[in-house]
């Protein structure tokens, strides 16, 4: 009768265990999040009065620094402004999670952000040797946060770009779906996206083949993006194939004229 009863023993415990050990994840969960808010705070300012301090030096006009110098001042300057692009990620990330990001939706003339960030990547695109193609489609407003909405397409298509090959191209094109939703399309042809990656490409910090491949990253914009898109209402989904490059395609609801 003792061993009958042992098992019937275990599985009344199981549910009081299961909730504990639930209610211990989500305190656990809770914990991270408030320390890697209140990290990327701390880590912000000391951050910005060394790109302060080094922006001061490269300007220096009594003093100036030498060639040398000031290539290394250079370079300061931009592994700091990396790593705190870095930081406002993950405090975008972190706020999202605990659901303390606010969004300030309104009417967006999608056709207008497009060309202004391939404006603002057009730099970047001559540098690596990718050429920029744009289909921006009929004049559309969207109900979404313009601030939050830029930072999606900068991600898309930085990633398109960053992670493309010399005499590389990337697309972008806006179209309406016919379902009361707009699909923007960024296509690359770079070096696309292993199957086996696809299904943790947006998790944080999960870079796949990327990981030892040399290229500055984090893993968090795509994360961040895919957020950031939830939280206005739409879809974020990728298509890939190893060799021939990838197409983020963004669905997002359209606002009635």
């Amino acid at each position: 009768l003792a061993l009958m009863a042992a098992p019937l023993a275990r599985v009344s415990l199981r549910p009081a265990a299961r909730a504990g050990a639930s209610s211990r994840a989500l305190r656990a969960c809770a914990a991270k999040t408030e320390f890697l808010a209140r990290m990327s705070h701390e880590l912000r300012t000391p951050l910005n009065a060394v790109l302060g301090f080094t922006q001061l030096m490269q300007l220096d006009r009594a003093e100036p620094p030498r060639p040398e110098q000031q290539r290394r001042l250079q370079l300061i300057r931009e592994a700091g402004e990396h790593l705190l692009h870095m930081i406002n990620d993950l405090l975008d990330l972190t706020r999202i999670e605990s659901g303390g990001l606010a969004l300030a939706p309104s009417r967006v003339e999608l056709r207008e952000l497009v060309l202004q960030v391939s404006a603002l990547l057009s730099d970047a695109a001559a540098r690596q040797g990718v050429s920029l193609e744009l289909l921006p489609g009929p004049l559309l407003g969207i109900d979404a946060d313009r601030t939050r909405l830029k930072q999606v397409l900068i991600n898309l298509m930085s990633n398109a770009i960053k992670y493309n090959k010399s005499g590389g191209r990337v697309a972008v094109t806006v179209e309406p779906a016919g379902d009361g939703t707009v699909l923007i399309a960024v296509a690359d042809t770079g070096v696309g996206i292993a199957e086996e990656h696809l299904a943790r490409l947006f998790e944080p910090f999960q870079r796949g083949p990327h990981e030892r491949s040399g290229i500055e990253g984090s893993g968090i914009g795509l994360a961040l993006t895919q957020a950031l898109v939830l939280r206005m209402g739409g879809t974020l989904g990728v298509h890939s194939r190893p060799g021939e490059g990838s197409v983020f395609r963004v669905r997002l609801p359209v606002v009635p004229d």
